[in-house]
């Protein structure tokens, strides 16, 4: 098993954590006004190119995430596409879309992971359980390396809407609100949110 074969359905009896709706960890975050360069690349003029996974995530996805590590000040980084495979027992095994730790990209990856995004093309519930099944590993990971945080945060998008979780303890909890490109202030606000927040020991 990998962690695609993760359905958001069975994702939380097969490792044995809970799963709901709760829109409190992400509440009263401060929007972050994106640079203009940014909007300018993220029109929608090519959308009849961007109808695959891979397009949207080189696009939307990556433009968005180039602008956290700009926010950041180089504070966050982003490893796309690399083998996160971490215990095969359990199924967490396999490439994760993005891993996003802190300080400097590293070979092998540098703990701590702080979250991990999924990209599809269609809906965000086609990536929930996959997303869940990677928040896990990252975790497990995190102690492993002796670098254990306070949460695991995730992300599940099409490029165009964007969804929150987050891991506290045995338990994630999803925002139950959606948010669209066009809310890309928010969007960034939640993201440096999660990069300064991970390890803290409160809410």
């Amino acid at each position: 098993m990998a962690y695609n074969k993760f359905h958001y359905k069975t994702v939380g009896e097969k490792l044995g954590i809970t799963f709901g709706y709760d829109s409190s960890y992400f509440q009263d975050i401060r929007p972050v006004t994106p640079r203009p360069m940014i909007l300018d690349l993220l029109q929608p003029n090519d959308h009849y190119l961007l109808t695959s996974e891979i397009a949207r995530r080189e696009w939307y996805v990556s433009t968005v995430f180039r602008e956290l590590i700009y926010q950041t000040d180089g504070k966050v980084c982003i490893y796309s596409g690399e083998r996160f495979d971490v215990e095969t027992s359990l199924g967490l095994s396999g490439e994760a879309d993005y891993l996003i730790g802190l300080g400097k990209v590293q070979i092998p990856i540098q703990a701590p992971i702080i979250a991990v995004a999924e990209a599809k093309p269609d809906y965000l519930l086609s990536g929930l359980g996959q997303c869940i099944a990677e928040m896990v590993a990252a975790r497990l990971y995190n102690e492993r390396n002796q670098t254990p945080t306070r949460y695991i945060y995730g992300v599940v998008t099409t490029g165009l809407l964007w969804g929150f979780l987050v891991l506290d303890q045995n338990k994630v909890y999803m925002d139950s609100v959606e948010y669209n490109l066009n809310r890309l202030d928010q969007i960034l606000g939640i993201l440096i949110y999660m990069s300064t927040h991970a390890i803290s020991t409160d809410n």
